[in-house]
């Protein structure tokens, strides 16, 4: 059907209808085709804990359409994993949510029925009268409990921490050692290594000569590793052993830095930067039988950070890429008679290691593992690289198992895109941070059942002053 029946039927001439179509909106107006528009999305919404049970969020109302105008409703959700598009749905309202204000005004809301100290992640979305969506906002991170001084979490060291930086931490029972490098433990002369027992500090003797990298107990005695060329007084090359009142070598001792020590069939395994141990050459890696020094096949060609023991077997991790003509890459198996390669191994530095649930998990300096992006953590089910969650955003220097949990340290900032400053916690399927972190890099963790004992260069554990050694309580 023709649009216009004749000149009559549409009450003007061909000119007429021209003219009406090149005027301005200002002449004749269209109607208005709807509100299309949706609100912008917030971008900076935060989350402070408040109390046991809430914790309270904060945000810029957007507007109507954009930023312009004032939004009909929010839409506030929760849970305790990362909220995104896709798990959307699935997770919990927050009832009694802010009435929108004005585009530019603050908002504040309070959540609460939270479960005390488990991560809550938040996230909302602003609608207008159309039922326009925005889209996701930020998501942040509330623990409910987990209050800004951090003070029933965290249990600062404040006059019992150490003067100096503190490297390497072990356990045994209601024992603790801790070595780096510093002169005082609490008020207790101590160079470089100190023993807590959950009170106060004793020194081992007169320490030694210079700093303590590597610690573990092994039948009532006390092994650390090191730089250091004196023990108590005594010739002790990197390597010496306490035996409740006095210290000694371990034969020949070893001709450069050790970095890890590991207690594992009844001997110690030593790795680090040195090529020999006694008179022997064993290449960054040896064991030590009780009476002598041991090689492991022909050694690593490269320094050795991390040990563990992963299906009964030594796992060996750091800077090397070879054993003799055997190609590795960072990390390597002991069969009892050589070393094997770990799939495609890691493409760069590794710094720490952990055996648990059937799984081995490295952290360190690296952005692959196998064939698979990696930053900076992953882990090995026995045939296959995995990454843990996005990873950190700086390197890992120690891991640990706390409570059942996966715990790293480092010199990072950001684990799974949250805020966690230099240590995390794996919950099983993404890193959360452990109150509001440490003021400076971790170097050595020590797990345990209730309580987590954490070392390195910060002075302070959230916001609990704690020099260099602090302590996690759940």
């Amino acid at each position: 059907m023709p649009l216009f029946r004749s000149r009559s039927a549409a009450g003007m001439s061909i000119l007429g209808l021209i003219a009406l179509l090149s005027c301005s909106s200002e002449d004749a107006p269209l109607p208005p085709p709807g509100d299309r528009f949706p609100p912008s999305a917030v971008r900076d919404l935060s989350a402070s804990a408040t109390g046991d049970s809430t914790v309270r969020l904060y945000w810029t109302a957007p507007g109507d359409d954009g930023l312009d105008g004032t939004a009909a409703r929010y839409d506030i959700r929760y849970g305790q994993a990362p909220l995104s598009d896709a798990n959307w749905e699935s997770a919990t309202r927050a009832t009694g949510g802010a009435t929108p204000l004005p585009g530019g005004s603050p908002e504040t809301v309070l959540v609460d029925h939270l479960a005390r100290g488990k991560p809550h992640y938040f996230a909302l979305r602003s609608f207008d009268e159309a039922e326009n969506s925005s889209s996701l906002s930020n998501v942040v991170l509330g623990i409910p409990g987990l209050l800004t001084s951090d003070s029933s979490w965290w249990a600062g060291f404040a006059a019992h921490g150490t003067d100096g930086y503190v490297f390497a931490l072990a356990r045994e029972g209601g024992l603790l050692a801790a070595g780096g490098w510093f002169h005082e433990a609490g008020d207790v002369p101590a160079d470089r290594i100190a023993l807590w027992d959950g009170s106060s500090w004793e020194a081992l003797g007169s320490g030694m000569n210079d700093a303590v990298y590597a610690l573990a107990f092994s039948d009532g005695r006390i092994f650390a590793g090191g730089s250091f060329t004196s023990a108590g007084g005594a010739d002790c090359r990197r390597i010496a052993q306490w035996d409740g009142a006095a210290w000694a070598p371990l034969g020949g001792g070893l001709d450069g830095t050790v970095h890890v020590l590991l207690a594992h069939e009844g001997g110690i395994f030593a790795g680090g930067e040195f090529t020999t141990a006694g008179s022997d050459t064993v290449n960054h890696i040896a064991r030590w039988d009780g009476s002598r020094w041991r090689a492991l096949g022909r050694g690593l060609d490269g320094g050795v950070y991390a040990l563990a023991v992963f299906e009964g077997d030594l796992v060996a991790a750091g800077d090397f890429t070879a054993s003799g003509e055997i190609t590795l890459s960072r990390i390597a198996r002991w069969t009892g008679v050589e070393w094997v390669a770990l799939g495609a191994g890691i493409d760069g530095a590794v710094r720490a290691l952990l055996a648990i649930e059937g799984d081995l998990v490295a952290g360190g300096l690296f952005d692959r593992a196998g064939s698979v992006p990696a930053r900076n953590v992953a882990r090995w089910d026995g045939s296959t690289w995995m990454p843990l969650g996005s990873g950190m955003d700086g390197p890992l220097a120690a891991l640990a198992l706390h409570a059942g949990r996966i715990v790293a340290g480092g010199d990072f900032y950001v684990a799974d895109g949250f805020l966690c400053n230099h240590i995390a916690v794996w919950s099983g399927a993404y890193w959360s941070p452990l109150g509001t972190g440490l003021s400076d890099r971790v170097k050595a963790l020590a797990g345990g059942e209730t309580d987590l004992y954490v070392g390195g260069w910060f002075t302070a554990a959230g916001s609990v002053l704690s020099p260099h050694l602090a302590r996690w309580r759940d």
